[in-house]
Order: C-alpha cells, then sequence, then structure tokens
C-alpha cells in the first residue's frame, strides 16, 4: 500500500532482515562478556524490525522524489543518502542516546538489555544506509522510472489538510493535549512491582500451579520472605525476642522457626505474610520489618538482620528504579535536546519535539496502567489477572519511545527545514514538509504499530507490555506529528527557528545534503 509494487517491497523487508540476523549475532557476543536478560534478543527483534522497516522506507521514498524531479538513478540514490539517509542516521543515534541512557541506572541486567537493542539499532542504521541503496543499483532504470512515475500528478490531500490544521491551529493543539492527557491520567496511579505465576492465563500449567499452591497454604505461600541474622557471637535468645515480634506482626500469617549455621554465626528465618507478592500491603510489610520490627527487637544485642528472598529483591529492584529515575530523564532529555539544537539550530523546536514525545510516551503509560493494572480489555490481550506493571518497564520504555517516536519528528522537520530556504513563508514550508513526508510517515508508523502490537499475542507478559506499550506511543506520536506540529509551527511561524546568539557557534549537523540540481522538478509523493 506504501509503494504500489511489490517488487520494491522487498527492500524494506530485507534490510530488517539483515539488521535482524546482524543484532542477534551482536546480542549473542554480548553475552559472553555481559549480563544480559533473557528477553534482551525478543526486545531486539521487536526494535530491528520495526526501525528496520521504517528506515529502509524513508531512504526508497525519497529516491522515488528523486528520479521524479528528472534525476538519473545514481544521483537519485546519491541525493536520497545524503538527505533521508542523514535523517536516518541522526533518527538512529536518537535511539541510541535513549537506549544507553539506561546506563545511569546501575542495575547490571539493564545495562546488557540497553546495550544489546542499541547495537541492534546500529547495525540496522549502518545496513540502511549502505544496503538500500545497493538494491536500488540492482533494479534496471526504465523499471524504476515507471514504479516512480505512478501517481506522479500533484495530490493535494495533504496540502488541504495542512489548510485545516493552520485555520483551526489553537483548537487542535488544546484538542491533541487534552485528548493525550486524559489518555495519559491512569499513568497516575502506576505501580511498579514484579508479576509471578499468578499473572499467567487460567489455562498455563504454571498458573494451575501456583493456584494449587496458594488454596493449600495460603495467598503468601508464593510470597516468602527470607530473614537472615549476622550472630558473631550474640546472645541466641535475642532469636526468640525476633520471632516473637515477626510473628504478632499484623502482615505476617507464619514465621518458620530459625535455622542456625554448623558454625553458629548465621541464622535464617522463613516469613509467610498474608498477602501475595504482588499485594501494597506485603511491600508495607517488607518496609515494617527492616525500619521497625528488627531493629527494635535486636537493639543492644549485637545481632545484625538482612530481609530478603525473591520478594524482597524485586521490591528492592522497584526502589531503585525510581530512585534513579530522575538522573535517567535527565540524561536522556538532555543529550537529546543537544542533538536536536545542532540539527535543527533552533531552541524552539528540540523543544515542541520533546513535548509530543513525552505526551505520547504519557499515552503508553496510560493505556498499559488501565490494561494490567486496572484490568481494562485485559481478556483482549490474553492478560491473566491483573497486577503492577514490572518494574523495569517504564524506564526501558521511555527509553525505546523517546528514540523511536522522534523517528518522525526528524523527518517531517528536516523536509520543513529543507523547504523553508525556498518556501515564501513559514505555512509554505509546513505545506511542503507535509505534502513531502506525511503520506510515508503515517505508512511508517502503522507499519511500526504492526510490528508492535504482533508482540501482544506472546504469552511472556513482559512483551506484551512493551508491545503494546510501543505500538500505543508510536500511533499517538505520528498524530501529534501530523497534526500538532504543523499547528504549533505554522503558529510560531519563522519564530520557531530561532537560536540565541550564544548558541549560534555550535556546530551545525545539516540534515541536508549537498545535491545536484534538477533540470525540471516534479511533483513529491502526496497522499492523493
Amino acid at each position: 500500500m506504501a509503494f504500489g509494487s511489490l517488487l520494491i517491497v522487498g527492500m524494506p523487508i530485507l534490510t530488517a532482515l539483515v539488521g535482524l540476523f546482524g543484532s542477534l549475532g551482536l546480542v549473542m557476543l554480548l553475552t559472553k562478556v555481559m549480563e544480559v536478560p533473557d528477553f534482551t534478543m525478543s526486545v531486539a527483534i521487536m526494535i530491528v524490525l520495526g526501525v528496520g522497516v521504517d528506515y529502509a522506507l524513508f531512504l526508497v521514498t525519497r529516491y522515488r522524489t528523486a528520479l521524479r524531479a528528472g534525476r538519473g538513478p545514481e544521483d537519485a540514490a546519491g541525493e536520497a543518502t545524503a538527505t533521508a539517509g542523514r535523517a536516518v542516521l541522526f533518527a538512529g543515534v536518537t535511539v541510541i542516546i535513549s537506549l544507553t541512557g539506561m546506563l545511569f541506572m546501575g542495575v547490571g541486567f539493564v545495562h546488557g538489555l540497553a546495550l544489546g537493542c542499541a547495537l541492534g539499532v546500529l547495525i540496522t542504521m549502518v545496513v540502511a544506509v549502505t544496503l538500500v541503496p545497493a538494491l536500488l543499483g540492482l533494479f534496471g532504470e526504465r523499471r524504476l522510472r515507471r514504479w516512480a512515475d505512478r501517481r506522479s500528478g500533484a495530490g493535494t490531500g495533504w496540502v488541504r489538510w495542512n489548510g485545516f490544521v493552520q485555520r483551526r491551529a489553537a483548537p487542535l493543539i488544546v484538542l491533541g493535549v487534552v485528548v493525550t492527557g486524559a489518555v495519559a491520567l491512569p499513568a497516575l496511579g502506576m505501580r511498579l512491582g514484579s508479576n509471578d505465576a499468578g499473572n499467567l492465563p487460567a489455562s498455563d500449567t504454571t498458573r494451575r500451579a501456583h493456584d494449587l499452591k496458594t488454596e493449600a497454604f495460603g495467598v503468601g505461600s508464593t510470597a516468602t520472605l527470607t530473614l537472615a541474622a549476622e550472630l558473631d557471637g550474640a546472645d541466641r535468645r535475642a532469636l526468640d525476642t525476633v520471632m516473637r515480634r515477626v510473628s504478632a506482626a499484623d502482615g505476617v500469617a507464619h514465621a518458620a522457626r530459625p535455622l542456625t549455621s554448623a558454625d553458629g554465626e548465621a541464622a535464617m528465618i522463613t516469613v509467610t505474610p498474608r498477602t501475595d507478592a504482588q499485594d501494597p500491603a506485603t511491600t508495607e510489610l517488607v518496609r515494617e520489618l527492616r525500619e521497625e520490627i528488627l531493629p527494635e527487637a535486636t537493639a543492644g544485642t549485637g545481632t545484625r538482620f538482612h530481609v530478603g528472598g525473591v520478594t524482597a529483591t524485586f521490591e528492592d529492584l522497584a526502589d531503585r528504579m525510581a530512585s534513579r529515575l530522575a538522573i535517567f530523564v535527565a540524561a536522556v532529555l538532555g543529550l537529546s535536546l543537544v542533538l536536536l539544537v545542532l540539527v535543527f539550530r533552533s531552541v524552539v523546536v528540540p523543544l515542541l519535539a520533546v513535548a509530543l514525545t513525552v505526551l505520547s510516551l504519557g499515552a503508553a503509560y496510560g493505556v498499559l496502567v488501565a490494561v494490567f493494572q486496572w484490568g481494562w480489555a485485559m481478556s483482549l490481550f490474553g492478560v491473566g489477572r491483573t497486577g503492577p506493571l514490572e518494574s523495569y518497564t517504564p524506564m526501558t520504555l521511555m527509553a525505546l519511545l523517546f528514540g523511536l517516536s522522534m523517528d518522525y519528528q526528524m523527518f517531517l522537520l528536516s523536509r520543513i527545514k529543507e523547504a523553508a530556504e525556498t518556501a515564501r513563508d513559514a505555512r509554505d514550508a509546513i505545506a511542503e514538509g507535509l505534502r513531502a513526508s506525511g503520506r510515508v510517515i503515517l505508512a511508517a508508523a502503522l507499519i511500526m504499530a504492526a510490528v508492535f502490537g504482533s508482540f501482544t499475542l506472546s504469552p511472556d507478559r513482559i512483551m506484551k507490555q512493551f508491545g503494546l506499550g510501543l505500538a500505543v506511543a508510536v500511533l499517538v506520536q505520528a498524530v501529534l506529528v501530523l497534526a500538532v506540529a504543523p499547528a504549533v509551527l505554522g503558529a510560531l511561524g519563522s519564530r520557531a527557528w530561532w537560536l540565541p546568539r550564544a548558541l549560534r557557534r555550535l556546530p551545525d549537523l545539516h540534515v541536508k545534503g549537498a545535491t545536484k540540481p534538477a533540470a525540471e522538478e516534479a511533483p513529491v509523493d502526496s497522499l492523493a
């Protein structure tokens, strides 16, 4: 539907597949030198398929436009690589910057996930700007020109859309922000944690085993806590005091007799809560044991207690993620803003790009909370039971979404900036940018959302969260880019490209490369 040619369709598909296999090889090598979580491969597949098709789509579309403008195949390939190819490189670098921002979290397995996905994007980006021009060289000039000439008439769909947007700029901006904000509202109730077998579909044998254990031994039997004590010659009677205090706690269903090591230097008590691992009451029990019950029971005895076990470990992970999130956000936003300022030579445009990305990210969070925590339409996505979002999901999604959703802004804004050099005013430049890139942005968003959405069919709850979150964010971002961004830019006019005098000495990373003048310019792609 995007290309109108089965022959040309093979290029984005082949690009994505080559990038995919190259990425899988790099991830496998990465596992030899550092800890990489088992779902990294699945996330990398999702990302590489999405960006691989998108990057090739942008390159081939720009190549088609150059052919229509009267350039020969070789010059058209050069122009596509120098313009859309540069935008692909900057978009890919933005994704990589967002992913490497996860290194600031200070969690080992998160580093493996970040580097695995970043390597996937890197090799896909390189494949796109090398393999696609080479593939175009395999086709005959006559065949390519026949393909490029299809629908070569000057369509008016995106021109009419730009006129509609400019006439109703203020209502569209307000509507876009209000609707997206409403979708994002559930994110205010986001709860982080870890899911267990109880969140699997009821037909799953692991879920059935979980339910049998819960029914026989209580809901807390799957969320036991381990109290480990360093005795260091302390009076063993201190353990009796601890046992009495722990057993009397409101959230404790049972505390097993202490097990002492052979050398008498360590002891262990297994505590069964009254609630399951995902209940906020269990989180409160962990906090109460650490901050109140155990310190008071061991005061003056020389005994030191630590609260561990799988449940407590995941609570600690959630706390660690939450405490480092501000640093991560600052790192990603700061690096991305610097790159965008260098590319677009503007302060306003990068701020607009970041704001729209944050809105789409909020919408993705809101949908995830509504489905996985509140249970809205959860049967549609094969979710067995409601529960918290995985502790690393918001951070990982932000890294992925911030980079991926920025692609469409990069391509639209680069075309608008390019058109602004010859357009009469800002609105004409916006119209030209939309006419040149609107159709391909819409097609790319639908393709990427379809790729991501297919991962909601996975039995893995983590992949369902990533797939749904990414699909929602990409679709919302495309709508904002094609509706709200032109409205804001039209309202601001030339002020959108304002750059303070103090920043004008910064290096200029041109998205537009040098191109040969064509004898005769032809219309570019349109919706019609």
